[in-house]
Order: structure tokens, then C-alpha cells, then sequence
């Protein structure tokens, strides 16, 4: 099932209420595969894949949205909104989370991180082979 509605990037087409830890890990592995669309739909597709992360984490805690809300400092729709990925988390909000839930940051980009999913391109090694012998030379100076 696709992710994809033309419109909009993670919403879901079949409905899906991702109210168990299993419905949130499917989700984010359906959206791992619509990566490198485009640059905007990674934009998309990583605010959406953060907020699954703090589903899943906010669920597998016990945790209501009300409550995360109110230690972090945000209404619970805003909550909400980070979980649908409707809004992206700034830095400050994710720091707070991960302290109030107990994880480290790198927690909210596992999925990138496991998935190889980068924002960048990398460029071939013979894109530019004047550079490459450049620095080919360099080492071999540095080695006499």
C-alpha cells in the first residue's frame, strides 16, 4: 500500500489510526520506501517520520498526549500535530522530549539512519578527476 496521495506526502490512503506500535512501524517502513522523490517530499517524509518516532515512543511509554504536552511545555495539539507530521519539532522540543521520555535524539532519526535515507547527494569519486589527482598527488607528497 502506498503512503502516497498526490497531494499530500503520509497520508495515509487506507486510513491507518496508528494507535498500536505495530500500525506505526508499518507506517514508517511504507514511508522509508517513498524517499528521494523529491527534495521537498524528504522534507515531508522526515517530519512525518519523526513524528511516527514520537508515537511510538509516547505509546510504548504509556504516555497520553495531554501529559507529554504539559512536560514539555506545548499544547497537546501540538502534540498532535508532531505526531501526524503535520508540524516539524524544532531542536529545543525534540531535546525536551528526549529528556522527559527518556531517549536520546538520535532516537527520533533511527529510521533515516537504518533506512541509509540521506538529505544530500554524493557526488561519483570522478566527477571532478583534475581534483582527484590533485589530491592523489598531495598524499603521494606527504608520504616522501
Amino acid at each position: 500500500m502506498s503512503l502516497i496521495n498526490n497531494n499530500q506526502i503520509g497520508t495515509p490512503m487506507h486510513r491507518r489510526t496508528n494507535t498500536t506500535i505495530e500500525e506505526v512501524n508499518q507506517s514508517i517502513q511504507e514511508l522509508t520506501l517513498q524517499w528521494n522523490v523529491s527534495e521537498q517530499d524528504n522534507l515531508k517524509i522526515a517530519t512525518c517520520l519523526i513524528g511516527l518516532q514520537l508515537r511510538k515512543l509516547r505509546l510504548m511509554r504509556g504516555k497520553t498526549q495531554s501529559r507529554v504536552a504539559k512536560a514539555v511545555n506545548v499544547t497537546f495539539q501540538q502534540i498532535q500535530k508532531y505526531e501526524r507530521g503535520q508540524n516539524a519539532i524544532s531542536l529545543n522540543i525534540a531535546k525536551k522530549l528526549c529528556e522527559y521520555l527518556d531517549v536520546s535524539i538520535d532516537y527520533f532519526i533511527k529510521p533515516m539512519e537504518d533506512n541509509n535515507l540521506t538529505f544530500l547527494k554524493r557526488r561519483e569519486a570522478n566527477v571532478y578527476p583534475f581534483k582527484k589527482r590533485f589530491v592523489e598527488n598531495q598524499a603521494n607528497q606527504s608520504h616522501e
